[in-house]
């Protein structure tokens, strides 16, 4: 047998490029080159378009809506990403309605005491309910002269671990708030925006566009409501005039995140039929908990705020965006963009090595 068919194909694809690279840095290739000026000049000026149309965005979309008579509906706002983000846009001067799963909780008591803050108690898994508090508000809204702006589907769950590990109960009740939350919050709340030509944002995660490792059905649901906002985008945007954004962060240090430790890990392994556990192994158990122990301690982010940023813009700005990535300078523009032009076979390369970054990033820290 041939031993290079062992060799990956990546690999093949990887080293390929590797040798078109040198040919071309030490001369060989730049003959052909100066025959082919347009193999290199359309990626260039595509790089370039993209580069000037980002900055001139940036300068355009300064200008934001007027607060006034203007409520906003965010939903899983007991912590997290909504609990930030109610007070952000109480403080500037919108109605805020914070849907909170647990009303008589620390983070609901502290959004009540707010101004500009309204609370009600929501499970975005009871079709009634949210569509009960849908009606309400638009009847609150009707009686105070106001409109609704904008809603925000953020409730979420977390589902980590390998998926041989999580039950289909676990991926249901993960999926039932993720996803058909996600919905039923949509077709409550689409007629209120109707009137107002308003906004309609969905809490993402890049999990949506690559999906992690010990994370498969997380990622699932969050690549469904974002091809949830794709499409309505494309369905009712032109006839409705609504806004559909999907804002996709990075793993951020926040509750969800908090929740993938590693006695979840212990619980999902002894939870496994003795047979599967037998061929599974402690070894592999010790190594699936290290990685997301390190993946969680080196790789997520504390800072809250450029997230909050892209829901304002999102929210606010004249010229919203369809899509917004979170994370940091460097990822957001540089690393997702070109990972989106990467051959699939290289990103299976690249996602296999992210335990290896975690860990190389603890040891920095701690040094």
């Amino acid at each position: 047998m041939n031993p290079l068919r062992k060799i990956r194909p990546v690999w093949v694809k990887d080293t390929i490029f590797v040798v078109f690279l040198l040919l071309y840095m030490f001369g060989p290739l730049q003959a052909v080159a100066s025959y082919l000026p347009l193999l290199w000049s359309i990626p260039a000026i595509f790089m370039l378009t993209s580069s000037v149309w980002s900055l001139v965005e940036l300068l355009l979309s300064e200008k934001r809506v007027d607060p006034y008579k203007k409520a906003i509906f965010i939903s899983g706002c007991d912590s997290g990403f909504g609990f930030e983000l109610v007070k952000h846009m109480a403080h500037k001067g919108f109605d805020v309605i914070a849907g909170c799963l647990k009303p008589d909780d620390g983070g609901a008591i502290l959004l009540r005491s707010m101004q500009n803050v309204s609370v009600v108690e929501l499970d975005v898994t009871k079709e009634d309910r949210v569509s009960n508090i849908a009606e309400l508000i638009g009847e609150r809204l009707k009686r105070e002269n106001k409109v609704l702006w904008a809603v925000v589907a953020n409730a979420g769950l977390g589902c980590c671990g390998p998926f041989e590990w999580t039950t289909i109960r676990e991926i249901e009740r993960m999926f039932d708030v993720n996803v058909y939350g996600c919905i039923r919050t949509a077709k409550a709340f689409l007629p209120l925006l109707r009137e107002s030509r308003g906004r309609f944002v969905v809490s993402g995660s890049l999990s949506g566009i690559h999906s992690f490792q010990n994370g498969v059905p997380y990622s699932m649901g969050k690549a469904a409501v974002k091809s949830l906002t794709e499409g309505l985008t494309r369905e009712l945007s032109p006839s409705t005039k609504i806004h559909f954004a999907c804002v996709m962060p990075t793993f951020h240090d926040t509750p969800m995140v908090r929740q993938a430790t590693a006695d979840e890990i212990d619980r999902k392994y002894h939870a496994l039929p003795e047979s599967l556990r037998d061929k599974i192994g402690l070894g592999y158990l010790k190594k699936i908990r290290e990685e997301i122990h390190m993946t969680i301690k080196s790789l997520t982010l504390k800072d809250l705020s450029r997230t909050i940023a892209k829901f304002d813009h999102a929210l606010t700005s004249t010229r919203p965006r369809f899509e917004y990535i979170s994370d940091t300078w460097l990822f957001e523009y540089v690393v997702w963009p070109l990972l989106k032009h990467f051959p699939v076979d290289t990103l299976h390369i690249l996602f296999e090595m992210l335990p290896a970054r975690a860990r190389l990033l603890h040891k920095f820290k701690c040094s």
